[in-house]
């Protein structure tokens, strides 16, 4: 009687390690398809926000917005010279979005004094140096924020974008973040 007890009682111990074992890679799954769902949200979020600057560089370069030159940089005074863009929400109603209603706003500054230059450094891996090519050149630097909820998260989610136009010469928009692929 005692292996036949003994044998049930290993039977449902092997059952239990199996149970927990399933329940082990359906959390892992879980988790798998959290994170490539965030990485949706995030991907439309950065998205947007490039596509801000896009827009905003559209528009201070055919005239529609003129930013003013901070002619005093310094910190105290430099947001009353940044100069909103573009502001609006994207609502999209397509099923392969994530994000159903994203609030995208772009704000800009002119940099033509003396003391504000665009300056162009190139990094000298591997000393860390930096090597400072010309003088600095007359533009504008633009700054774009989109933001959603996220039910999941429990809060807002955010992505913005940093980039500047230089003033003469070509209208290449120059970002400031690092390049995710080609």
């Amino acid at each position: 009687m005692s292996q036949k007890g003994f044998a049930t009682f290993f039977g449902l111990c092997l059952i239990l390690a199996v149970a927990l074992c399933a329940k082990s890679i359906q959390e892992s799954e879980t988790n798998y398809s959290y994170a490539a769902a965030d990485y949706q949200m995030e991907f439309e979020l950065q998205n947007a926000a490039i596509s801000g600057i896009y827009e905003a560089a559209e528009y201070v370069s055919s005239g529609k917005v003129i930013l003013d030159v901070n002619e005093f940089p310094t910190y105290g005074n430099r947001r009353s010279f940044q100069v909103e863009v573009v502001k609006r929400t994207i609502n999209r109603s397509d099923e392969k979005y994530r994000l159903k209603k994203i609030y995208l706003t772009v704000w800009g500054e002119r940099l033509e004094s003396n003391d504000q230059k665009i300056m162009h450094y190139k990094r000298l891996y591997p000393s860390r140096e930096l090597e400072k090519k010309g003088d600095g050149e007359a533009g504008y630097i633009l700054f774009s924020v989109a933001e959603s909820s996220n039910g999941r998260m429990d809060g807002k989610i955010y992505r913005r974008a940093f980039a500047y136009v230089l003033s003469e010469g070509d209208k290449k928009i120059y970002f400031m973040e690092p390049k995710e692929s080609d």
